[in-house]
C-alpha cells in the first residue's frame, strides 16, 4: 500500500489539488482492500469503462472480478456501487446493469449527460447510498478529471488506475487524456 507523495514540485502546486488521487494504481486488483478496512475505508465507488472492463467491451477482467469478490468475502467492502458517465439512456445503460448484474452490484448510478461525474449528483446519490461520510469511501476510476476530481471534492479516498483500452469518443474530442498526462507529469506520479 503506497500512497502519492505530498511533495510537489513548485509548479505542480498550482494545479487544482482535486487532480491529485490519494494513489495511483496499474489496475483494480492491485488495491490493497485490507489497508483500506483497516483505516475504515469499507465503501467503495468503482467507474466501469477502462477501470473494470476495456472500453466498449461487455467483459469483465477477470483478476479485478476476482479481487472485488475476494474483498467482499474477507469483509473488507461493506457496500459496492458502480457511477459510470453514459451519457443518455439506451444500450450502454443496458450493458451498465447486465455488468453490475454479474458483480452482484445492487447500487448503480448511470452519470447521464446533466448529471454526470465530475459533477456533484453521482457523489451526492454515493453519499446516501453508502449511508457514510467521504472519507469513508472510496472512488476508483482511469480518469483524473471525472472520477478524481469528483471523487476528491467530496473527500473519497481517490484511486486512479492505467486505463484498460481505448477511449470513448467524448473523452478523445476534449483531449481530457493529454491534459491527464500532463497532470501526472506535474506531479511526478507514477503508477505503484
Amino acid at each position: 500500500y503506497q500512497e502519492t507523495s505530498s511533495a510537489v514540485t513548485g509548479q505542480a502546486m498550482s494545479l487544482d489539488p482535486h487532480l491529485r488521487p490519494d494513489q495511483y494504481l496499474r489496475t483494480v486488483q492491485d488495491i490493497d482492500f485490507q489497508a483500506l478496512a483497516e483505516r475504515g475505508i469499507r465503501h467503495f465507488c468503482f467507474d466501469l469503462d477502462n477501470t473494470l472492463v476495456p472500453q466498449f467491451s461487455s467483459t469483465i477482467v477477470p483478476e479485478a472480478k476476482a479481487a472485488i469478490q475476494q474483498a467482499r468475502a474477507k469483509g473488507y467492502i461493506e457496500k459496492i456501487a458502480l457511477i459510470s458517465n453514459v451519457l443518455i439512456w439506451g444500450p450502454r445503460t443496458r450493458r451498465l446493469a447486465r455488468l453490475a448484474q454479474e458483480l452482484d452490484i445492487e447500487n448503480v448510478y448511470p452519470g447521464l449527460i446533466w448529471r454526470k461525474k465530475p459533477g456533484p449528483k453521482p457523489f451526492l446519490w454515493a453519499l446516501k447510498v453508502m449511508g457514510v461520510p467521504g472519507e469513508k469511501i472510496c472512488m476508483v476510476g482511469d480518469q483524473i478529471y471525472s472520477d478524481i476530481l469528483g471523487g476528491n471534492r467530496f473527500g473519497f479516498h481517490t484511486i486512479l488506475v492505467q486505463q484498460l483500452g481505448g477511449d470513448h469518443w467524448t473523452t478523445k474530442i476534449t483531449g481530457r487524456r493529454e491534459r491527464e498526462i500532463q497532470v501526472l507529469k506535474e506531479l511526478g506520479l507514477e503508477p505503484q
